[in-house]
C-alpha cells in the first residue's frame, strides 16, 4: 500500500511555454550570426539530460558553439528567470492531485530543477496548488534522478519507506534513481518499463484502487 506518491514536476503536474525558448535561441543566434543556435543547444541538452555533462557546462558549449562572449553561470540564470516565468500548472493534473490528496495520500513532487525545492514549492502554492506536503529539487540534494541518491534522500526526509511510495513521470531517465533503489515507478502517457503504466494521469486515481495499492 503506497503512503505517498511523488511526482515529477515539469511535464507532469506543469509545463513551460515553449514558444520563449525559441525567441532566446532566435536572439543568440542573431547575435552570434549561426543561425541553428536552437539545434546546437537541443543536442547538448540532450546530453546534459543524459548526464554526460551539467546544465552550465551547456551554456559554456553553446557560448563557444556560437562565438559570443559571456558568462555562462549568469546565461544560464538569465535562462531559468525566463523558464520560470513562462510556466503554468497542466489543467488535467489539479483534479487528480485533488482527489489523491482526499483520499489521504501524501504528495511530492521529485523535480530536477536549479530552483530550490522552497522555490517550487511557494510558486505552486502561489499557483493554486498547496496540495503538496514535499517539493523536493535536484539543487536541494545535489543529485539528479537519475543518480539513487535523489529518491534516497527523498524517502528518508520524509520518514517514508521505499515501498511505501511510487514514483510518477513520464521519462525513462526520471525513473532510473528510484528503480536502483526499488521504489516502484508510474509512467504516463507512454508505456516503459516501470512498474505501471497509465494512458493519463486522469487515470491514477482509479488504478490505484482497482490494484488495491491505496
Amino acid at each position: 500500500m503506497f503512503k505517498t506518491i511523488f511526482f515529477d514536476g515539469n511535464g507532469v503536474i506543469y509545463e513551460r511555454d515553449k514558444s520563449y525558448c525559441n525567441d532566446f535561441f532566435k536572439e543568440m543566434g542573431e547575435k552570434s550570426g549561426f543561425k541553428n543556435t536552437k539545434e546546437a543547444f537541443d543536442l547538448l541538452n540532450e546530453g546534459c539530460k543524459r548526464g554526460r555533462y551539467s546544465r552550465v557546462e551547456v551554456f559554456k558549449k553553446l557560448l563557444q558553439i556560437t562565438g559570443l562572449n559571456g558568462d555562462a553561470v549568469k546565461l544560464e540564470k538569465e535562462y531559468f528567470k525566463l523558464k520560470a516565468g513562462s510556466t503554468s500548472v497542466i489543467k488535467e493534473a489539479r483534479p487528480v492531485i485533488k482527489e489523491l490528496k482526499e483520499k489521504g495520500l501524501k504528495l511530492g513532487i521529485m523535480s530536477n530543477s536549479n530552483f530550490s525545492g522552497k522555490e517550487r514549492g511557494e510558486w505552486l502554492i502561489n499557483n493554486g496548488v498547496n496540495e503538496f506536503d514535499h517539493v523536493f529539487t535536484s539543487s536541494d540534494f545535489k543529485a539528479t534522478k537519475l543518480s539513487p541518491e535523489f529518491p534516497l534522500k527523498a524517502v528518508k526526509k520524509i520518514k517514508c519507506k521505499t515501498k511505501e511510495a511510487i514514483l510518477v513521470s513520464h521519462k525513462l531517465s526520471d525513473f532510473i534513481g528510484a528503480m536502483l533503489i526499488g521504489m516502484d515507478t508510474m509512467s504516463i502517457g507512454v508505456k516503459l518499463s516501470t512498474t505501471y503504466n497509465v494512458k493519463s494521469i486522469k487515470l491514477i486515481p482509479s488504478l490505484l484502487i482497482k490494484e488495491n495499492l491505496i
